[in-house]
This record gives structure tokens, C-alpha cells and sequence, in this order.
């Protein structure tokens, strides 16, 4: 076994010194300063990268690298993002089919690819978005790579759908969350994937609350009372919650437990995924929390092809 192993592994590296590797960049909000430093380290590594396809959050990083801006540039823009940032990607727009119309995000990135047509990226692209109506995996390859990006980031309920052509398209990650399939329709070498959807962890913002009630707790030391059952059932368990903790939770769930089926159906030739505990909230979205994503991202990354011989 350890022969055919090592026999893999040459194989690998060969082909990845070679031919280069295309990158599937997974769905995961703001998770996604984690893909900055994936390609930190595939430049580190001087590994040619020769597709991109990137879903949601990815969409945002893969269009900004294969329009070829410095990654110098990406970065230097990513640490100055923060909850403000966020706010003015997008308008109120109530009553809607969402709460935020994100015209913002389009005038940005347009500003930010320079060049937002797909036929001028310096790398092939591909993005991927849902359609709301017909349930189908979308792949955006032509036309406004800014549009295309601001589909595939629209968090149904959150941001609005946006009209392409004659589709209403959505998130991406509902149908693809790292588009690994995509590429190896497009591409016959080797495929590398960053995850964002890593295994659950338990919440710290869901828990169970004990309402002791205080009558039923004083009769509770008196020994007479203690074996009557309406006494013994003093404590009420609750919900220690609120409604987005239960709702972003149900939608982990969710993720995860499409992303464990798809990745088995698809696997990638290699992958790095995003740690458990690395799930940044909004208190995070500062300098501190965006360099500690990137550099997460490009220690893993690293590692990873280290192990093929690669470094």
C-alpha cells in the first residue's frame, strides 16, 4: 500500500508542477477572507493556476484574483472591511423579495474589477448561482462578471434575487457550495477545493435555560413536600436563543449535510477546509479577525500541498 501511495503522490505533484490546478472556491459568508489566503500560498508555491470557480463568498474572491488584481491589493482592501462595509453594499428595500436590494455591491465591484466582463479575465472563470424558480445549478460564464457575482451572493431572504436574462437567480450555495463539479466538466487536470463548510461544532449561542420558580423551589426543602410530583417538576427548561442564532444554525445543519453528500459524489483531488472553530461573527469583521482568516488559510493550504512534495 505504501508503494501505490507514493506512486500517487509523484503523480500528483507531476501533474500539478506541469499543468497547474484549477480552484473551486466554496460558499460561506464572511468566512470567505479564508480563499485570500489560499491563493497567498498557491503564489508562495508558484502553482499556475489555470480556472477558477467560486460560489457565493468564493464568487467575490475568485473574480477579484482572475481579473488579476495584485494579491497585495486584495488584501490590503479586505483588512479595511468592516460591519459599515457591509451596510453599504446594499439598500433597504421593504416590502421586497428580500431585505436588502444590493446595488452597492454591483457599483463596487464594478470599481473593483476595472474590467467586469468575463472575456477580459486574466484567468478563466466561472460563478455559480441558483435559479429560485426552476431549482437548477446556474453556471455564469459571459456577460457582467459583477452581476454574475452579485447572483451568486444573494442570500435568499437577505438580499434580493436578481434577473439575469430569464432567470431569478439566488445563492449559489443552495445548489453547489464548492463547485468542484463545475470545473471537472471544464478542466481534466487536477482540482483543488477550499471549503468553507467545515464539520458542526456545538453553538455557544444555543442553549437550554432552567426557569427555576421560586415558591416551587422553597417547598422543594421542605420534606413533606418533596415527593409530590408537582413539586418535583420545579424547573421549566427554555430556550436560551434568539431567532437568527436558531435560524443561521438551521441553515449550518442544512449546508453541511447537503455539503457531506455533494462531496462524496464529487471529490476534489485535494482540499483544505476552514476550521470548526474559525466561524467569524459580526464582532469579528475587523482587521484582527480578517488577517487571522487569511492567514488561516494559507498555513492549511501550505501544509496540503506539502504533503505531495510541494513547498
Amino acid at each position: 500500500m505504501g508503494l501505490f501511495r507514493d506512486l500517487r503522490i509523484h503523480q500528483i505533484k507531476r501533474r500539478i508542477l506541469n499543468d497547474g490546478i484549477a480552484v473551486a472556491l466554496g460558499s460561506g459568508g464572511f468566512k470567505g477572507f479564508f480563499h485570500i489566503g489560499v491563493f497567498a500560498a498557491l503564489e508562495l508555491l508558484k502553482i499556475p493556476i489555470r480556472r477558477i470557480a467560486g460560489t457565493s463568498a468564493g464568487a467575490i474572491v475568485g473574480a477579484a484574483y482572475a481579473a488579476g488584481i495584485p494579491l497585495d491589493d486584495i488584501i490590503d482592501f479586505a483588512v479595511t472591511f468592516n460591519m459599515g462595509s457591509v451596510l453599504n453594499l446594499g439598500n433597504p428595500v421593504l416590502p421586497g423579495s428580500g431585505i436588502l436590494k444590493a446595488s452597492g455591491a454591483v457599483d463596487f465591484l464594478r470599481k473593483a474589477l476595472k474590467s467586469s466582463e468575463f472575456r477580459d479575465m486574466k484567468i478563466p472563470l466561472s460563478i455559480i448561482a441558483t435559479d429560485i424558480i426552476t431549482a437548477e445549478r446556474i453556471v455564469l460564464e459571459e456577460g457582467d462578471v459583477s452581476m454574475a457575482v452579485r447572483a451568486s451572493v444573494s442570500v435568499p431572504a437577505i438580499f434580493e434575487p436578481i434577473i439575469i436574462g430569464n432567470r431569478v437567480l439566488v445563492d449559489g450555495g443552495i445548489t453547489e457550495n464548492v463547485p468542484v463539479a463545475t470545473l471537472r466538466s471544464r478542466w481534466k487536470g487536477i482540482v483543488f477545493a477550499s471549503s468553507l463548510t467545515p464539520p458542526l461544532s456545538y453553538p455557544n449561542d444555543i442553549q437550554i435555560k432552567k426557569n427555576k420558580k421560586t415558591m416551587l423551589a422553597f417547598l422543594k426543602t421542605i420534606p413533606v413536600f418533596q415527593d409530590v410530583p408537582w413539586v418535583k417538576e420545579y424547573e421549566s427548561p427554555s430556550v436560551d436563543s434568539n431567532w437568527a442564532a436558531i435560524l443561521i444554525r438551521a441553515w449550518d445543519i442544512m449546508a453541511y449535510e447537503t455539503y457531506k453528500i455533494y462531496i462524496q459524489k464529487h471529490p476534489p483531488d485535494l482540499i483544505v477546509t476552514i476550521d470548526s472553530e474559525c466561524n467569524p461573527g459580526m464582532n469579528d469583521i475587523n482587521e484582527a479577525g480578517i488577517r487571522k482568516m487569511i492567514n488561516l488559510g494559507r498555513e492549511k493550504t501550505l501544509r496540503c500541498f506539502q504533503a505531495y512534495g510541494i513547498e
